[in-house]
């Protein structure tokens, strides 16, 4: 485990990119690739933005399924846009890779 939780911290202050390039991680699937870094961008930021780990927890639950395109969330101020990959929090915006699957026209799978 140890050196996971060093990944992890080495990706607070390096960045997603750069520790899974110098890793090596990979996915079986390509397209597993994009929602992997996303998620691991957008944990970064709640991180960042949410301290306490119960309320992380929760937003990131409620952010899991496909069909949720996003969340305001009031006690936090926290507000995330899976479709363009951003996060409000108080004034600051955050940037992350998209959690949707696209299809050719750049738009969610399953949007109309």
């Amino acid at each position: 485990m140890e050196p996971y939780i060093n990944d992890v911290h080495a990706i607070k202050s390096e960045g997603v990119h750069q520790i899974i390039k110098r890793r090596g991680y990979s996915c079986s699937v390509s397209r597993d690739y994009r929602l992997l870094i996303g998620w691991l961008k957008l944990l970064i930021i709640m991180s960042k933005t949410v301290p306490e780990i119960p309320m992380k927890k929760f937003i990131l639950d409620s952010l899991e399924p496909e069909s949720v395109g996003g969340l305001k969330h009031m006690d936090t101020g926290i507000n995330v846009d899976k479709t363009s990959g951003i996060v409000s929090h108080n004034g600051a915006v955050y940037r992350f890779d998209l959690l949707f699957p696209l299809d050719e026209d750049g738009f969610p799978k399953g949007a109309s």
